[in-house]
């Protein structure tokens, strides 16, 4: 649940007689009541006898109470929204965990350490390796049961359990359809008329031609197109590190014809230059622009990959299999996110009258 209680810590500095730091808690509660406390802090206290016997300088002490202030406040922040702060058990358990699975993996460690604490912050003070069902309904009240955000966290957790010789697993309620928006092929076009930069302009139309993830087309090379069709290989990973695609298999999809042009102008791109570009960013602004008022538009980089899936089964009546295929999926994987495109209400309608 979400805490209406707003705390803020702010430093106290030496002055007026006062020869040492503080660092003073001030809480708003939900009526708007405002009370102001000292916090007693052992780093703090530690900080202030070296500063008063001399062996630390007022402004190595000020850099270091500030620190210590910036880490309560992203704490409070935390609860604030709900997030908890890990156990030190679950933390232990995390670290072991990570220092033998991850010791010879070539992947982005940090990435993948910040990934596992958050899922364990979501745990809050139950174990790790606790009680399936009271964990479920942990994440269960924390996401709800259609959260992307909560499928990453729960798989996650499973990985951990797993390792640990848990048997127990979390799990989502599949018969809800994962969320995520996407864009007609109408819409994506108007969309395009609101994106100035054509770079940009040109990775979006590759990604809604091809089904293509953003680091895939990043890691492209041209020689990867042969009569519409496009060969994928690798991508690129955070840090601009190039590496095997999501699932590390090689996979073919198809380039539409509306595409050709934006692709040989996206190949002439370097693409280590120009990584860095906040093309989220254009595009949310782009949408905000071709459609006013309307959020479920405000699409990511990423939904023109599921735009493009979505075309292909509503659009042109292409099988979830085959899509599945050509998004390098699997076909439990895309018939959960787009076997509900196949048929619109009208060709259901169709198909009733002529049982009649």
């Amino acid at each position: 649940m979400r805490s209406q209680t707003h705390v803020v810590h702010y430093v106290k500095r030496p002055g007026y007689g006062r020869r040492s730091f503080s660092i003073m808690r001030r809480t708003r509660s939900p009526s708007g009541e405002i009370t102001t406390q000292t916090l007693t802090h052992e780093r703090l206290a530690a900080i202030n006898d070296q500063l008063v016997a001399g062996v630390l300088s007022r402004a190595s002490a000020d850099l270091a109470v500030v620190q210590i202030c910036d880490e309560l406040n992203a704490e409070a922040k935390k609860r604030e929204r709900g997030v908890w702060v890990a156990s030190e058990d679950n933390l232990n358990l995390l670290n072991a965990y990570f220092e033998k699975e991850y010791a010879r993996r070539r992947s982005d460690k940090a990435a993948a350490y910040a990934r596992l604490r958050r899922a364990i912050d979501q745990l809050g003070p139950h174990s790790l390796l606790g009680d399936a069902n009271t964990l479920q309904r942990v994440v269960d009240e924390r996401f709800g049961y259609s959260s992307t955000v909560q499928r990453k966290y729960v798989a996650a957790i499973n990985q951990m359990r797993k390792w640990f010789g848990v048997r127990e697993r979390l799990a989502l309620d599949r018969e809800v359809p994962p969320e995520f928006r996407y864009l007609s092929e109408r819409e994506f076009d108007r969309l395009l008329r609101y994106v100035d930069d054509p770079v940009a302009a040109a990775l979006f139309e590759l990604l809604f031609s091809t089904g293509m993830r953003v680091g895939e087309a990043f890691a492209f090379p041209p020689n990867r197109i042969t009569a519409q069709r496009v060969v994928i290989r690798r991508q690129m990973h955070r840090g601009g590190r190039i590496g095997p695609t999501k699932n590390r298999k090689e996979r073919s999809t198809i380039l539409m014809n509306r595409g050709s042009e934006a692709a040989r102008s996206w190949l002439k791109q370097d693409h280590e230059r120009i990584r860095d570009r906040p093309f989220n960013r254009i595009l949310k602004a782009a949408s905000e622009r071709a459609f006013p008022g309307d959020p479920t538009k405000a699409v990511s980089v990423h939904d023109l990959r599921h735009s493009f899936a979505v075309h292909l089964v509503a659009e042109c009546d292409v099988s979830v299999d085959w899509v599945a295929r050509l998004l390098g999926d699997s076909v439990t994987v895309a018939e959960r996110y787009y076997l509900r495109f196949l048929a619109s209400d009208e060709d259901l309608e169709r198909i009733l009258k002529k049982t009649l």
